[in-house]
């Protein structure tokens, strides 16, 4: 179950949560959710690791078949778990991830499209009037050149900005505090 799910399927309408205050920690909620998503990359150590460690070892030559693929499972997961060690089913871990083998670095895409919608979410929340016809002129536009340049002719994003995740990680702590501030009265 999802944390969303769990926490408004306690509340709702039925007493647990006002409808104002249940209305803003959908919203905060969602907006959480998203973000996961976009950090979950670097959020799991573990994953991250064996990924590189595969890659790494194909590229050395030192991993050429299942057994190298169980031992770097095996290596990896013993630095962040106690029961590889006592669980050898886990060696097979890498197979799981099916992703890492059939479409290398897919995760990218994820980070740079969560960090896009909730940029997105902020221009639009700023200046509605002025977001809207921007974002239909860039879908209207086509994919004409790279993503970079579209980005920031049509909507002034730089993707190589820091400034793009610091504004994200701004937004989601204001509405942090909205909820908070909504909780509190």
């Amino acid at each position: 179950m999802h944390f969303r799910s769990y926490i408004l399927g306690l509340g709702g309408f039925n007493g647990f949560l006002d409808p104002q205050l249940y209305l803003v920690a959908h919203k905060v909620l969602l907006v959480c959710e998203g973000v996961l998503r976009v950090l979950g990359f670097w959020a799991n150590p573990a994953h991250a690791l064996l990924e590189q460690q595969i890659y790494d070892g194909v590229t050395q030559g030192t991993i050429r078949g299942a057994d190298d693929l169980d031992r770097v499972s095996l290596q990896v997961d013993e630095q962040f778990s106690i029961f590889p060690t006592t669980t050898p089913e886990l060696r097979n871990r890498w197979a799981a991830v099916s992703l890492m083998y059939e479409d290398p670095l897919y995760d990218v895409n994820y980070v740079y499209g969560g960090l896009l919608a909730l940029k997105y979410f902020q221009l639009y929340s700023a200046n509605r009037e002025q977001f809207v016809p921007r974002y239909i002129a860039s879908l209207k536009n086509g994919f004409d050149a790279p993503p970079a340049v579209l980005l920031k002719q049509f909507l002034n994003i730089d993707l190589l900005d820091g400034s793009l995740l610091s504004d994200d990680l701004a937004l989601l702590n204001r509405r942090l505090d909205q909820l908070e501030a909504s909780a509190s009265h």
